[in-house]
């Protein structure tokens, strides 16, 4: 009686590496992603560059080290693994060029003469619904007649969050002239904000200027915004 013929054992062990290789959660780092739902991970202890999607529940940030599995060809990222700690490094956005704002009064705007808006950061919010932000700027008038000059900076969201700029969120300075003649008036400060109740994604946050007076000339320098999203 001859023995049934099967596979060998060396085919059986290559058969159950290649399973092996197509199924089973691997550990990877996220090192880019974008708003479609694709992101890249390097996956732990190869060189290998996987184009995954992932789930909804979970909100992608450029170094989490995450679970996924492999399906066929196909990746998918099941969520971190552990605490993140790329949402502790700032992002940062920084406009050296300055402009004059020759926006009607109270009005929040970019910079028009020259046109320069911004700068802008977009922050990934995560499912605490929170950001930090800090922006600083220096606001510069000259005004030649009796009246009030001065300006404020505050910042327009947009993206998965939205709001417009508006005097509750800002800061700035106001200066009144009592009398005429040519006066320079310079203020420089920083300004930091709390927001909660977030929706989590991938959100722009744009610093916007406004001037107190048409009778001012007001001249933004040294424009710097910078925020960390949990």
């Amino acid at each position: 009686m001859q023995p049934l013929s099967g596979p060998s054992v060396p085919d059986q062990v290559a058969t159950a590496q290649v399973a092996a290789d197509q199924t089973g959660v691997r550990i990877g780092v996220v090192t880019a992603f974008d708003p479609t739902g694709a992101i890249t991970v390097t996956i732990s202890g190869t060189s290998t560059l996987a184009q995954a999607t992932y789930l909804s529940s979970y909100v992608p940030s450029v170094g989490d080290q995450v679970a996924v599995i492999k399906s066929g060809a196909s990746w998918l990222v099941l969520g971190t693994m552990g605490k993140t700690t790329s949402r502790l490094l700032p992002v940062v956005g920084y406009e050296a060029t300055n402009g004059n704002i020759s926006l009607p009064t109270a009005t929040y705007g970019d910079l028009d003469s020259p046109a320069n808006p911004g700068p802008s950061i977009t922050l990934n919010v995560g499912s605490s619904g929170m950001a930090l932000l800090m922006w600083q700027v220096e606001i510069d008038t000259t005004r030649g007649t009796v009246g009030y000059d001065g300006g404020r900076a505050a910042v327009a969201i947009s993206g998965a969050n939205t709001d417009t700029p508006h005097d509750a969120k800002s800061f700035g300075y106001a200066y009144y002239h009592f009398t005429g003649g040519a006066q320079v008036q310079g203020w420089n400060g920083t300004f930091s904000r709390v927001y909660t109740g977030l929706n989590p994604g991938l959100t722009t946050f744009t610093m916007k200027y406004m001037r107190y007076d048409s009778g001012a000339t007001v001249a933004v320098k040294e424009r710097t915004i910078m925020g960390w999203a949990y």
